[in-house]
């Protein structure tokens, strides 16, 4: 079937995902509990809370999908042996990526749990251990990359066209490991804390100010100019991101201890309450 074979098993992948979790959904709700009303699907207040934080995150988004879409353009100028070394070191980096997201993933939900419940024990427990195991796999990648990275290079392909320039670049791909978790972590944070708006203001500051004006003052550089406005952009995006957190820690801690202060970023921006019921500890 070829790419019509490719295309009906994301298909069914995605359909196959969908019946998988609402299994699970209903596996996992309290016996008894009633189904929403249609009243409740439509508190307009509780539903704009929603939209805004779906729209920063669909910003977000938009910003990740446009940086490595530019990277990709702007590769294929040197040529399809620099596009496909690209591609190949991308791929590496992007699986790097879903480790990461998977800790952010589980931050995000548990740092929702522990600010919902102004439980600071499970918050602090949640950002030492999600960050300790998120540096740890950047240790594990970076190691792997630079003890390995040729012999991985070679299993996904054997034109030595593409070898090549894929060995000369990376020591761009050993390096952004350790330089872009922090981001995928906080990522998480942010969402799970209801910060959506600075995690999308940071990105898109990251891409405006840093990687857009590195790519364009370093085009002399070639593809090395490429990586490393890349880089930079990685690297701004957590830093902004640990500014923002640094920024918003006085009033995290103080929602803790004094949930009705005024200063507290939850009374700025509430969390969502959909009314749904929670399965018992």
């Amino acid at each position: 079937m070829n790419t019509e074979g490719v295309a009906l098993a994301s298909v069914l992948a995605e359909y196959i995902g969908l019946v998988l979790g609402v299994i699970l959904l209903i596996r996992n709700l309290p016996h008894g509990s009633r189904p929403l009303s249609l009243s409740t699907l439509l508190q307009l207040d509780k539903v704009r809370v929603m939209l805004s934080m779906n729209s920063h995150l669909f910003i977000r988004t938009l910003c990740l999908i446009f940086t490595f879409s530019f990277f990709t353009v702007q590769g294929e100028k040197f040529g399809s042996a620099i596009l496909a070394a690209n591609a190949v070191l991308m791929n590496l980096q992007t699986f790097m990526a879903y480790a990461q997201d998977g800790l952010a993933h589980a931050a995000e939900a548990l740092i929702g749990r522990a600010l919902g419940a102004k439980n600071k024990d499970l918050y602090l427990r949640t950002l030492r251990t999600t960050g300790l195991w998120s540096l740890l796999i950047a240790l594990l990648f970076t190691l792997l990359y630079s003890y390995a990275g040729k012999s991985i290079i070679d299993s996904l392909t054997r034109l030595t066209e593409v070898r090549s320039p894929a060995y000369e670049y990376l020591p761009w791909l050993i390096a952004l490991p350790l330089i872009s978790f922090v981001s995928f972590l906080l990522d998480g944070v942010f969402i799970g804390a209801t910060l959506s708006r600075q995690m999308r203001d940071g990105i898109l500051l990251s891409l405006f100010m840093i990687f857009l004006p590195a790519w364009y003052y370093t085009q002399g550089l070639g593809n090395h100019g490429l990586w490393l406005a890349l880089t930079l952009f990685m690297l701004f995006r957590s830093l902004i991101m640990v500014g923002y957190y640094l920024y918003y820690k006085r009033s995290i801690f103080l929602a803790f201890h004094y949930p009705d202060d005024p200063t507290s970023i939850f009374q700025k921006r509430p969390e969502p309450n959909l009314n749904l019921p929670l399965k018992p500890s």
